[in-house]
């Protein structure tokens, strides 16, 4: 609504007769309703995808399956790593351990685990 010189309020389609049409392709006050379809498809992101494989065939797994894997804790895991027993490998914030520490580690007899 804008207000006319010392006059009540009035719509604009009031004021400025001329530039109202029907068309939304020419209609100046219509022109942001048509690319609201095409911002809202922009918009969409695809979800991440992440390796379905198992752990056995994955080069790196994260502390959870590298834990299931020994048939340990991630407590027991994440002494083993503080301590060096185990090798990893970080990408970004994630702490990975490489199949083949895990598998070595899980060759090898030992006394205590936890100290």
């Amino acid at each position: 609504m804008r207000r006319a010189e010392k006059g009540p309020l009035v719509s604009v389609s009031e004021v400025e007769p001329s530039k109202s049409t029907n068309d939304p392709a020419t209609d100046p006050r219509r022109a942001v309703g048509r690319f609201e379809n095409l911002d809202a498809t922009a918009n969409k992101k695809k979800p991440v995808q992440r390796a379905t494989l198992p752990p056995e065939q994955r080069l790196l797994v994260d502390r959870r399956d590298a834990a299931q894997y020994l048939s340990i804790s991630q407590r027991s895991l994440d002494y083993l790593v503080a301590n060096g027993e185990l090798n990893v490998r970080k990408i970004g914030a994630r702490v990975l351990i490489p199949i083949s520490e895990l598998q070595r580690y899980a060759q090898v007899d030992h006394k205590r685990l936890v100290g």
